[in-house]
């Protein structure tokens, strides 16, 4: 055993293989931009841990292909040429020798011959001399991975994130178009608001819609309005909308009685889609730092924090907007329960990453179960329109 196992042999063996590690992450790192801004245009470091972890959930087998062919692949190439170049300058005829005579027997002895260097070689010079170069390679190698220590550092998370698992209360649950009262959904009146702050809801969304005469009413759209109030001669005009009775007995909200709502109750949040004039929405509202404004595409995500919106949630609903996630660093999303149930897996990821995803659907999600399964698991708010956070916190 003594005679068969050479410890020069095995010190150059163990020195070319860290060598040719060293050199194939060396080249992935020299080719890895050029492949980022490929496939996903500008690009921060922190994203490649998503951009590398989605096709793994199954989204798609592109992006692995692309990183075998274009990264993997050249960069092996390279690695191996030097490596090549490398050994004809050493000596290659005692690599060869090495590998052809004695890496079986190397495999099959590998642990008793790591034994009788630990006996023989441990108060020697060459075991200090081998562990002096060893812990320089190390040091080499730890240095390369500097740059992706970043892949698996958490994301700063805003403060709309929730993760308490199993527990449903106020930061977790948004009152669904000012909440539900006597029944009734989607009527954005000012008693709904009211009987939703008395409940104890912290989020409030309303469903906000631009007249004619460019002011700001509280109501899904025209024809619904027309609905719920049973009038059919309603022009889109300020005056015409909030002299209504909602199901004869709700007050329409105005730009000014939700100042005065969300000025009275300084912990209150608002939530609301409709509006793309952000500009507009902006003059009206002061309080930018509690509203999140719902988009619809990445161009009018930019554009409203372009204008000034602090909290913009993109809605999505394809799994091309994964990809529209990563690259725009987007950090709070909007999604439907169907959508998020196919794509589990990757939305607990972005939670645990910290991307703010806020959950809509009715009837569902406003069972109770659903919500302790997933809130704080797979997404930080979900729009309701009966369950209390009162109750629920208290339970």
């Amino acid at each position: 055993m003594q005679n068969f196992f050479n410890f020069k042999s095995f010190k150059i063996f163990i020195l070319i293989s860290l060598l040719y590690l060293l050199i194939t992450l060396s080249c992935l790192v020299i080719f890895l931009p050029n492949w980022i801004y490929e496939n996903f245009g500008k690009i921060t470091i922190e994203q490649i841990l998503f951009t590398l972890f989605l096709p793994l959930k199954g989204t798609s087998n592109e992006l692995v292909n692309s990183f075998v062919k274009k990264l993997l692949t050249p960069s092996f190439i390279c690695s191996s040429s030097l490596i090549l170049i490398f050994l004809i300058i050493y000596d290659i005829k005692y690599l060869n020798k090495l590998i052809l005579n004695k890496f079986y027997k190397l495999l099959t002895f590998a642990f008793k011959g790591l034994i009788l260097i630990y006996k023989k070689y441990t108060n020697s010079k060459t075991a200090k001399k081998f562990t002096k170069y060893s812990l320089i390679s190390i040091a080499v190698f730890l240095f390369i991975l500097l740059p992706v220590i970043n892949f698996i550092l958490p994301t700063k998370q805003n403060k709309f994130y929730y993760s308490n698992k199993q527990i449903i209360n106020e930061n977790c649950l948004i009152a669904h178009a000012c909440g539900q009262i006597d029944g009734k959904d989607y009527t954005n009146s000012l008693e709904a608001i009211t009987q939703s702050i008395e409940k104890g809801y912290k989020f409030i969304e309303i469903d906000l819609c631009i007249t004619d005469d460019k002011e700001i009413v509280a109501m899904h759209d025209l024809n619904h309005f027309i609905h719920i109030t049973g009038n059919k001669n309603i022009d889109n005009k300020f005056h015409d909308i909030i002299n209504q009775k909602i199901y004869n007995k709700y007050t329409p909200l105005t730009t000014k009685g939700i100042n005065q709502i969300f000025n009275t109750n300084k912990n209150l949040v608002l939530v609301t889609d409709k509006i793309t004039d952000y500009d507009i929405l902006l003059d009206n509202f002061k309080f930018k730092d509690r509203m999140i404004v719902e988009v619809f595409s990445v161009k009018k995500y930019k554009e409203a924090l372009r204008k000034g919106i602090l909290y913009p949630a993109l809605c999505i609903g394809k799994k091309e907007n994964f990809k529209d996630v990563i690259k725009e660093n987007i950090r709070m999303v909007t999604t439907s329960i169907e959508f998020l149930k196919q794509n589990i897996a990757i939305f607990k990821y972005f939670h645990k990453k910290g991307v703010v995803i806020m959950v809509y659907g009715t009837p569902e999600i406003n069972d109770e179960q659903f919500l302790k399964n997933n809130l704080g698991v797979t997404c930080s708010l979900a729009y309701v329109d009966s369950v209390l956070p009162k109750d629920k916190e208290n339970d």
